[in-house]
């Protein structure tokens, strides 16, 4: 390998006895104390491979071994270029003979540790040529180091720089050693060598960084000497005034360029044709954005880039008046303008802004500047010529300069690709499609991303279990992010948006801890309608008080790129929406204040209840009020979320639990069955709370306190009545049961006997409770509804002549209270389940007519065309196709699946339940081919309608038999029906009931029907009779 070699010089490499060597020289010492360091690691990972190297001879003639086993040229150049790395290992190591003849652990550590590293990379020509570009760089480096070490000797900071150097090389040796213990590293795969080889990149950014620093260094003691050797000149010679030389040139920035920058090639053509031109008059540019959007990070690499276009380009950290002074006083000193014996005042701060006023070919980069006026007035050099940038959260200083560059996230797959780069084991498309998640929930922020990417690399943490911690828990910046900066030149995450955060002004704040509770978009601006304090808003009028809330809550929370701000296509005001990574750190700061924590919560529910329906106390369904609950049903899903989360700290109000309610009747509807489920569960949890609350106040024990502060004003106040807790908790929990029959099947219906008992329970429990008090009717209504959801969940199992009674009684209710004038829809359930009743009995005569008197109570209050009418036809419908007239049947059918389709759209489980019908009804009509097209499109859409497996099952055995009529020979159709019914028969043997438990003397199609309920359609009613 290393042909340049004499092998004389190798012959005390592994210690020598000679006592009349020379001292060692300081690099020499400090590659001495970096080996001691790692001494300790080395052992532990306990190495065999690399402590059996003791000398340079080893490496070499294992390397040559290498070598003659490589039959790629690229190999064989990679290997060359370790040259002159190995001629600087054995210059230091013959100044440590003392340390490697007393502990070989010291040579295998150097000799060792390189060899393994290279049998490893030299499986794969690019890996190896990336290790040897590194070790290269090293050597070329070193010779340079030594000198300047042995021309400042005493230097702390040159020594401090030059032993990171060589830690992160040794550090690199032992973090690859350790991998390839634990690996099948032999495989020549790139992707198994990805973590060593990100090891390896991050050594290599901090040797880079540290030659910048190192070489930053050498010129600031450069020029303190010369100012030294002035000084004495000058001293000892009056007369003679000696001007110190200014350089030629010069690249003042603070970090090396990073080798991971992605994307936002037009951001930077863009700030060259802004500031990058002509020099004949000064040029400037704003890069303004939200915190950890990559302001900083651009300009870095504007300046890297771009540094041949410009003579002196200087970085001014512009966070404060210090800051910026402090800057300025490096660029005097490396101009070589100012005496080291000043202190570092004004005057050196006038000189360098001097200098910058008398000399061209300049760029200032003002880094984080919040205040405009102190710059403009204080730094800003007054001159005709230079290019200034300057990168800032606020929008503000738009108008100070020629420019203005407002940087928005990265794009979807940069976002994603800056992620990978931090993660080389993950490659594959879940991966990527994780990693595009991923960039979205941190809302593509490159400071965020480069932070996500250290976190999941540094625990080898599962890229799932990340995200949906990022989407759980508000907590997720303080577990998953660093408090450290991501970067040399980035901050810690947390404070880039506390920063902004902090200087709201209290209507702003208001307004943006609302947010923090909503789903963060789609946030209409009614919600965030902070009105100004009394005092002021005596004094305004309304379209005042809007210009007022314009001015100092929408421009000031978009000035600071907090949130986003669009027209609404259907409405005079605004839409919303705030970046996610905000909305964790509003949160994170509202945990910690319980008190601010509950006012924010409440506002958020009075703002959300004030724009809903009210729940039905009787349970009337909101098919009318769809859009509006689809607009707001994320806010509601969101606030319930952090209520959840923060159970402990939040105090329920009788708003919340109201509003619940409501968003379980319309996921109820839609047949969202988790959600309902989940809303219901809360739910019933805060109603329990709220009456815990009444008992503690009737009992005069102290309450929390929950209502929010007295100068909020809730937009559209509801009626004071409200309902009770207890009737609350029943309707959420018959929400619950509902959810489970129009979804489920067999396979749950024990869940919904559950829930169904204990909410005819509440009901007449409720009863008693009210039997003196005004509201004692409404709870009678609903016993009457708790009594049809009883003979409802008995039809569904098949309970026939039990459910009789229920429906009769709740009819009989329902007559003397309503008197077959008002919510007509509650005389529909009762009838249309006492039609089903006859139908079991044999009555095929006497159950059509019911189902008609049954769908005229909703014709009657909603006509005839209604889209809530047509909805509910399918269950008339479901009776004709019972007693064989398929005829009339089919067009009631179709014309339910056209209102579902309208009301809760195509692939809705009631959507497909009615297009299933269809199908049914073109089947026994003879249509076959159209019968398939339907029942196929069921199929197609099952996923996306979430439909039970009880409904597939039964789709599956109507499409094997309509198939075969179709002679359809590219499947077995005969044997696709012998498995469904295998399949059935398994459900049914499990969860069946009765006669239901074993098929035996019905049709086949029967047991089919029997596995769903109701709600999704049976027309096998005279076939099952009663369990």
């Amino acid at each position: 390998m290393l042909d340049a070699l004499d092998s004389s010089n190798n012959s005390g490499l592994a210690g020598s006895d000679d006592q009349n060597s020379p001292e060692p020289r300081k690099c020499q010492i400090l590659w001495a104390q970096a080996l001691a360091e790692k001494r300790e690691a080395l052992l532990k990972v306990s190495p065999n491979r690399a402590l059996s190297i003791h000398s340079y001879q080893d490496l070499e003639r294992s390397t040559k071994l290498i070598q003659s086993k490589a039959k790629r040229s690229k190999i064989i150049q990679a290997l060359s270029k370790l040259n002159p790395f190995v001629l600087r290992l054995q210059s230091l190591l013959k100044a440590v003979s003392m340390f490697v003849q007393s502990d070989p652990t010291y040579a295998a550590l150097v000799w060792g540790g390189l060899l393994v590293c290279l049998e490893c990379f030299s499986k794969t020509a690019k890996a190896l040529n990336d290790v040897s570009e590194l070790l290269s760089d090293m050597g070329r480096a070193m010779p340079l180091f030594e000198q300047y070490m042995d021309l400042y000797l005493g230097n702390k900071s040159l020594e401090s720089i030059l032993l990171d150097i060589y830690r992160s090389y040794t550090g690199a040796l032992i973090n690859a050693i350790e991998f390839l213990q634990m690996k099948s590293w032999w495989k020549p795969i790139e992707s198994v060598l990805g973590p060593i080889m990100q090891n390896f990149d991050t050594e290599k950014e901090c040797i880079a960084r540290s030659i910048v620093d190192f070489e930053r260094q050498t010129k600031l003691e450069h020029h303190k000497e010369s100012f030294r050797h002035n000084r004495l000149v000058e001293n000892a010679l009056p007369h003679v005034s000696i001007v110190p030389k200014t350089p030629s040139s010069l690249f003042s920035v603070p970090c090396p360029r990073n080798s991971r920058f992605v994307g936002q090639d037009r951001e930077l053509i863009f700030l060259f044709e802004s500031v990058g031109g002509s020099m004949e008059s000064q040029r400037s540019c704003v890069i303004h954005g939200i915190g950890g959007i990559g302001k900083t990070h651009l300009a870095l690499e504007f300046c890297h880039r771009y540094r041949d276009k410009f003579q002196f380009i200087f970085w001014v950290d512009a966070q404060n008046e210090a800051t910026i002074s402090g800057s300025y006083v490096k660029i005097a000193e490396s101009l070589c303008l100012h005496d080291e014996k000043q202190a570092p005042g004004p005057r050196v701060v006038d000189l360098a802004r001097q200098w910058l006023c008398e000399n061209s070919g300049w760029l200032l980069i003002f880094d984080n500047a919040e205040c405009n006026a102190l710059i403009r007035n204080r730094f800003w050099p007054p001159c005709q010529h230079g290019a200034i940038i300057l990168t800032s959260q606020t929008t503000d200083l738009r108008f100070e300069t020629d420019y203005s560059l407002p940087l928005e996230p990265l794009a979807d797959d940069d976002g994603s690709k800056l992620l990978l780069q931090h993660l080389p084991n993950h490659r594959s498309d879940s991966d990527l499609e994780l990693a595009r998640q991923l960039s979205k929930e941190v809302d593509k922020l490159p400071l965020l991303l480069v932070g996500l990417g250290g976190f999941i690399s540094e625990s080898y943490a599962d890229l799932g279990h990340v995200l949906d911690l990022l989407r759980t828990s508000p907590q997720a910046p303080s577990l998953v992010f660093s408090d450290e900066a991501a970067h040399p030149y980035s901050r810690p995450i947390e404070p880039v948006f506390q920063l902004s955060i902090d200087q709201l002004a209290p209507a702003s704040r208001q307004a943006i801890d609302v947010m923090a509770m909503l789903s963060p978009d789609h946030i209409p601006e009614r919600l965030l309608l902070i009105e100004p304090a009394e005092h002021v808003s005596r004094r305004l009028s309304k379209e005042a008080q809007s210009m007022w809330f314009i001015k100092e809550v929408r421009r000031t929370l978009c000035s600071r790129h907090l949130i986003n701000v669009r027209r609404s296509e259907s409405s005079p005001q605004c839409i919303y929406s705030i970046h996610r990574s905000v909305q964790r750190s509003v949160m994170s700061m509202l945990v910690e204040d319980p008190q601010k924590l509950q006012i924010a919560f409440d506002r958020a529910v009075n703002v959300v209840y004030s724009n809903l329906p009210r729940p039905s106390a009787i349970m009337v369904p909101h098919l009318t009020e769809f859009e509006l609950f689809a607009k707001y049903m994320p806010h509601v899903l969101s606030i319930r979320s952090r209520y959840v989360q923060f159970s402990e700290n939040i105090v329920p109000t009788q708003e919340f639990a109201e509003m619940l309610c409501s968003l379980a009747a319309y996921l109820y509807e839609l047949g969202l069955s988790t959600s309902c489920l989940e809303v219901a569960e809360t739910g019933e949890k805060v109603c329990r709370e709220l009456s815990e609350q009444r008992m503690r106040l009737t009992s005069g024990l102290p309450t929390p306190p929950s209502s929010p502060p007295p100068e909020y004003k809730s937009q559209a106040p509801h009626s004071d009545d409200t309902l009770s807790p207890t009737t609350l908790a029943a309707n959420l929990a018959a929400y619950g049961a509902g959810v489970i029959w129009i979804t489920g099947g067999i396979v749950n219906r024990q869940k919904g006997h559950e829930m169904t008992k204990r909410v005819l329970k509440r009901r007449q429990e409720q009863m008693v409770q009210s039997i003196n008090e005004p509201r004692h009717v409404e709870d009678e209504n609903l016993l009457a509804n708790g009594f049809n959801d009883w003979a409802l969940q008995l039809i569904n199992e098949g309970r026939y002549k039990e459910a009789k009674p229920f429906s009769e009684r709740s009819l009989e209710i329902k007559y003397r209270l309503l008197g077959g004038k008002t919510n007509q829809f509650q005389f529909f359930i009762s009838k249309i389940l006492l039609a089903f009743v006859l139908l079991s009995e044999g009555r095929s005569r006497d159950a059509p007519l019911m189902a008609l008197d049954a769908i005229s109570h909703i014709q009657r209050e909603k006509g005839l065309d209604s889209p809530f009418t047509l909805n509910y036809m399918c269950y008339v419908a479901d009776v004709w196709a019972a007693v064989g007239n398929y005829s009339k049947a089919l067009p009631l059918y179709e014309s339910s699946v056209a209102a579902r389709a309208q009301l809760f759209g195509q692939t809705n489980q009631g959507t497909l339940n009615s297009r299933f019908a269809v199908a049914l009804c073109l089947y026994h009509l003879g249509e076959y081919a159209q019968a398939s097209n339907h029942v196929n499109q069921c199929l197609r859409q099952r996923g996306a309608g979430n439909w039970g497996e009880e409904h597939v099952l039964r789709a599956r055995f109507l499409q094997a038999l309509i198939m075969q009529h179709l002679n359809d020979v590219k499947k077995s159709w005969n044997i696709e029906e012998m498995e469904t019914i295998s399949q059935r028969n398994a459900l049914l043997a499990e969860h069946g009931k009765g006669k239901w438990a074993r098929p035996n003397g019905h049709s086949e199609f029967a047991y089919f029907d029997y596995l769903v309920n109701i709600h999704a359609g049976r027309t096998s009613f005279l076939e099952l009779g009663d369990s």
